[in-house]
This record gives C-alpha cells, structure tokens and sequence, in this order.
C-alpha cells in the first residue's frame, strides 16, 4: 500500500506547481499545473466526441501529459510565435522519464500515452496540444479581465497552434470577449 500512497503523492505534485507564462507575467494567485490540465480534461469530456476522436484516451492523456512538471516544472519553450526547438526536445526527454518514474511498476499504459501525447503521434495527442492552447486562451481572458493586463502573447501562441477547424472557431470567440483597450 505505500506504493500505492507514493504514487498518490508524486501525481499531486503538480497541483504545486505554478504555470511558469502567468508567474512571469506577475500574475498573483496563477494557476497550477493541476488547474489547467483539469479544465484541458473537462473541455475534452465536452468536445472531444464533436472532433471525431477516441475521447476515453484523450481524457486518459490529459490526465497523465503533464504530470512531467511536478518532477521537472513547467519548462517553457514557447513564447507567443517563437520556440526554442533544443529546450523543447530536452522538457520533453524530461517529462518522459519523469513519468516513467512515476509509473514505475504500475501500468505502462500511462507511460505510453504520456510519451505519445509529448510526441504528437496520434490524432488524440495532436487535439490535447490544441485543447491546451484553447485552454490557455481563455485563462489569458480571465486574467485580462482580472488584471487589466495585456496578454496578446498567449492568444498569439494560441492563434498559430490551433488548426482545428471547430477548435479555431471556438478560439475566435475566446478572443472577441478580450477587452476593448483604449
């Protein structure tokens, strides 16, 4: 049983863990990365079955795409339209061993659907990635709303990752309720 209770303890890690684009932009009271990918779920719960896609395994992968970050952070290698291709490849070799150390002598199936998810090797993998830039859009919106920031950055990420048809029209109206700056 304390295996058990270890691997509870390693998952909830992430409910520690600040997103990393909200703490520089000096948000207070950000999001964890446990906040996000529970709202990533839910809207795959809610979208998944109208984007054609196996939506038990992409509820399953979004549970497990960044439990990475309680061990590793949120590393970011994106910001707005830029990437940083040699900090992406090493989050990403990182958030793999993690959760294959979390796993370790569980099933391998979380492992593996973690690892497909980081490497975008099925049509689910591809949608979560885009489930997490919706996402990101509309927490940008809220802290626009909050704050009165600016946050063009995170809808401009959003904006060139997106390639879902009904995705991009959801994120079109995320984007019309941004505040009017005068």
């Amino acid at each position: 049983m304390q295996d058990k209770i270890q691997l509870i303890k390693e998952i909830g890690k992430i409910k520690r863990v600040k997103r990393s684009g909200w703490v520089r932009e000096g948000i207070e009271n950000s999001e964890s990365v446990a906040d996000h990918s529970y709202r990533v779920a839910v809207m795959a719960m809610i979208f998944g079955k109208d984007l054609g896609i196996d939506v038990d395994k992409l509820i399953k992968m979004v549970l497990v795409h960044d439990l990475g970050e309680g061990s590793v952070g949120d590393m970011v290698a994106e910001r707005g339209t830029r990437v940083d291709p040699r900090l992406n490849k090493e989050k990403e070799e990182k958030e793999i061993e993690a959760v294959r150390q979390i796993f370790t002598g569980e099933s391998e199936i979380f492992s593996k659907l973690q690892e497909e998810s980081m490497r975008m090797e099925s049509n689910e993998a591809k949608i979560l990635k885009q489930l997490e830039r919706l996402e990101m859009a509309v927490q940008a919106l809220e802290y626009e709303e909050e704050t009165g920031k600016d946050l063009s950055e995170f809808f401009e990420n959003a904006t060139l990752r997106i390639e879902n048809e009904y995705l991009k029209t959801l994120l079109e109206a995320v984007k019309s309720l941004r505040p009017k700056k005068s």
